[in-house]
C-alpha cells in the first residue's frame, strides 16, 4: 500500500535524523523534518537493532513529513519490509494514530518479539 501525500513518518530507531545523516542516506532529500511525538508502541533492542512492538508503552519518536511518494521502496528496503508479504515481512509499516501530536503517520513495527528483545521503555534517543 502506497500512502497519499501528504505523509508524515514516525521513526525511533536508524531512520532519526542523525542516524540518517550518519549512513548519508539519500532518502534526506525527500523528508522535511517534522517534530517529536509520542507512539503507543514497546520499544526494544532485538539482535542489536532497534524495534517496535504494537503493544502497551510509550515511544518517543520523531516525526518527517514526507515530500514524495517515490520515498517508500527505499525505505522498505532499508527496514526490510517487503510489501508482498505484509505483516509475515521483518518489519511491516502500518499508519497509525500518534498520541501526540493528534496526526497519523506510518511507522515500522517489528513483525514478533524475539527472544534476544531487550524492553527499552520511553526512548528518549530521537
Amino acid at each position: 500500500m502506497t500512502p497519499s501525500n501528504p505523509s508524515f513518518l514516525a521513526v525511533y530507531g536508524t531512520l532519526r535524523r542523525r542516524s540518517l545523516a550518519k549512513q548519508r542516506f539519500f532518502v534526506l532529500q525527500d523528508l522535511q523534518f517534522y517534530g517529536y511525538g509520542v507512539l503507543r508502541g514497546l520499544s526494544l533492542i532485538q539482535n542489536g537493532y532497534p524495534a517496535v512492538l504494537e503493544q502497551s508503552g510509550l515511544v518517543r519518536v520523531g516525526i518527517f513529513r514526507l515530500g514524495s511518494g517515490g520515498i517508500w521502496e527505499a525505505l522498505d528496503r532499508y527496514e526490510g519490509y517487503q510489501p508482498e508479504l505484509g505483516y509475515r515481512s521483518l518489519f511491516y509499516r502500518k499508519e497509525v494514530s500518534l498520541l501526540r501530536p493528534g496526526i497519523r503517520a506510518w511507522v515500522y513495527f517489528s513483525r514478533k518479539r524475539r527472544s534476544a528483545g531487550t524492553p527499552k521503555g520511553l526512548s528518549a534517543g530521537c
